[in-house]
């Protein structure tokens, strides 16, 4: 969804909205990692240690919601995006339970096995991604992507929200960072990450408006997959989206898996329960209702994808984590004093 709410808002100056997001990622990554550290609870324990027993579990509570509400609303658009994409004559309900089925079965897993599986995934996308700009190369124009104008350098700077919602979802499973390796919260690891999330959001927004021109991707739902239907490997083979798709579906698992796991563990540390199974559950029937109820007015559907869920990201990783980080500080100070 990059390259057409970017090209809303900058125009074919989009593309450099990842570039001027890399630093703001790389900020919110250390600020989550000195949180995080010497926590064995994730982000429970770092609200716990730094807001109090009681305030803190009501704010893991609060958070614990909202990832219920993303991880319905993430169930409902996916289900929505494979009927309007490949499967157009499916009914909603199947895909809403098959994927919700799916990824509480993995969900219910060992959380280090799925982190695995979601480091398997980005390096399948990345290289995936790589390809669809290879093999799009030909055909692009420069005159699509160039010249930026300094005068757009406020749009430019507007179209930076959605690409930095997208790199703050990731924020809310950071509730599992006690079961994943040590290694995961060094410095380079989180200068590697956000250099390549970056990447992979430059990479779809350039091949895709550097193809299609600014005009056919604005008017695409979802440009990316209308580049991909499109794409030729040497004149021999083309119609190469099953594979994408493919990806696309096991992605999706994945994240929504790893939401379930997150709000399951938040009910599992608010009550005490040693049992995490029962709060997955719980999790999963949320999300799976959110996906039913969630409104049905396309309208209102783009309110929440567009504005309401960018917001509460927003709120979350630009408001709450840096005081968080500040009180934590504080507190540390006074402790030394």
């Amino acid at each position: 969804m990059l390259p057409k709410s970017g090209l809303e808002v900058a125009g074919k100056a989009c593309w450099v909205a990842p570039l001027l997001s890399f630093l703001p990622l790389l900020a919110l990554c250390s600020v989550l990692k000195g949180l995080l550290r010497d926590e064995e609870r994730g982000l429970c324990g770092a609200l716990e240690r730094t807001l109090g027993k009681w305030f803190g579990r009501a704010v893991a509570l609060m958070l614990c919601a909202w990832v219920v509400f993303y991880g319905g609303f993430l169930i409902r658009s996916g289900a929505e995006r494979y009927i309007s994409t490949v499967y157009k004559d499916e009914k909603l309900w199947v895909f809403i339970f098959t994927i919700a089925g799916v990824a509480l079965a993995g969900a219910l897993g060992n959380v280090r096995s799925i982190s695995r599986m979601a480091q398997l995934c980005a390096a399948i996308v990345g290289i995936t991604l790589i390809i669809v700009l290879a093999l799009g190369m030909p055909d692009m124009k420069r005159h699509y992507l160039l010249p930026v104008n300094v005068l757009d350098a406020k749009s430019i700077a507007a179209s930076t929200l959605p690409v930095f919602n997208v790199a703050t979802s990731w924020v809310f499973i950071s509730f599992l960072s006690g079961y994943v390796r040590p290694g995961s919260r060094r410095k380079g690891a989180v200068l590697r990450w956000s250099a390549y999330i970056t990447m992979l959001m430059v990479v779809v927004i350039v091949a895709t408006v550097g193809v299609l021109g600014p005009q056919l991707s604005e008017s695409q739902q979802y440009p990316f997959f209308a580049l991909i239907s499109n794409l030729k490997v040497f004149n021999i083979f083309e119609r190469i989206e099953p594979v994408t798709v493919m990806i696309w579906v096991l992605t999706d698992f994945v994240f929504i898996a790893l939401l379930m796991m997150s709000a399951g563990e938040v009910g599992r540390n608010a009550v005490n329960c040693r049992r995490r199974t029962l709060p997955v559950f719980i999790s999963a029937s949320a999300m799976i209702a959110v996906a039913f109820v969630i409104t049905p007015n396309a309208f209102e559907f783009m309110f929440v994808s567009y504005k309401l869920i960018p917001l509460v990201n927003l709120v979350v990783a630009a408001v709450l984590l840096p005081v968080l980080a500040a009180i934590k500080k504080v507190k540390k100070v006074e402790k030394r004093c």
